[in-house]
């Protein structure tokens, strides 16, 4: 499945528009970047699940799509049907596209202030999320994914100004995002590896 391709038919023009260039891109994801937004678009090889995460130099880390979906108040989501692996790729892509276009200024700007009350929103829903199901089942769900080898999970459970988390089960979770960063299908030459790994740090605040 060409997941890059056909994610940057249905982003590629929009996101320009807006300043972002490819920065690099595969069948396991596609990440643009413009001079203060990096995103980063994936899929779990399987064609099962889809996501992107979003950073700016006002957010404390990446952050995922459910709560932008959530901070910008998207009700919708896409229906997927009984259709191949690459249209519901497709279906993913026209609605992001479709919500990016629809909330571009500021968001796809870039806007300080936006992205400043993004970080807040998604810290919130953080300290919530750890306080409706507290850090036991947290780290029964870090074990689980790690268990699975489930990185993307892994990403997600990536919860800031938690206490109660080993310092072992801190570097599953960036072991995870680090995994991801290292199935970017660039092993062919050691500097460009070392050097997609030190922006791929940056942009996650490992």
């Amino acid at each position: 499945m060409n997941f890059d391709q056909i994610v940057k038919t249905e982003l590629d023009e929009l996101l320009s528009a807006h300043g972002f260039s490819i920065e690099q891109s595969d069948d396991y994801g596609l990440h643009y970047k413009s001079s203060k937004v990096r995103i980063s678009f994936y899929n779990d090889h399987r064609g099962y699940f889809y996501s992107y995460f979003i950073w700016h130099a006002k957010c404390d880390i990446a952050i995922e799509n459910f709560k932008v979906e959530k901070f910008l108040k998207i009700s919708r989501t896409p229906i997927f049907g009984t259709e191949s692996v690459e249209r519901k790729v497709k279906t993913w892509a026209q609605w992001i596209a479709s919500y990016f276009k629809e909330n571009q200024r500021g968001f796809l700007d870039g806007n300080d202030l936006f992205f400043k009350e993004l970080n807040d929103f998604s810290n919130e829903c953080n300290k919530k999320y750890t306080d409706d199901i507290g850090v036991d089942y947290l780290k029964s769900q870090i074990q689980e994914a790690w268990e699975k080898k489930d990185y993307f999970k892994l990403t997600t459970l990536k919860v800031t100004g938690v206490n109660g988390l080993s310092p072992s089960e801190l570097k599953k979770i960036d072991f995870a995002i680090r995994k991801l960063g290292a199935n970017m299908k660039i092993k062919s030459d050691k500097k460009v590896n070392d050097s997609f790994w030190q922006r791929f740090k940056s942009m996650f605040k490992i």
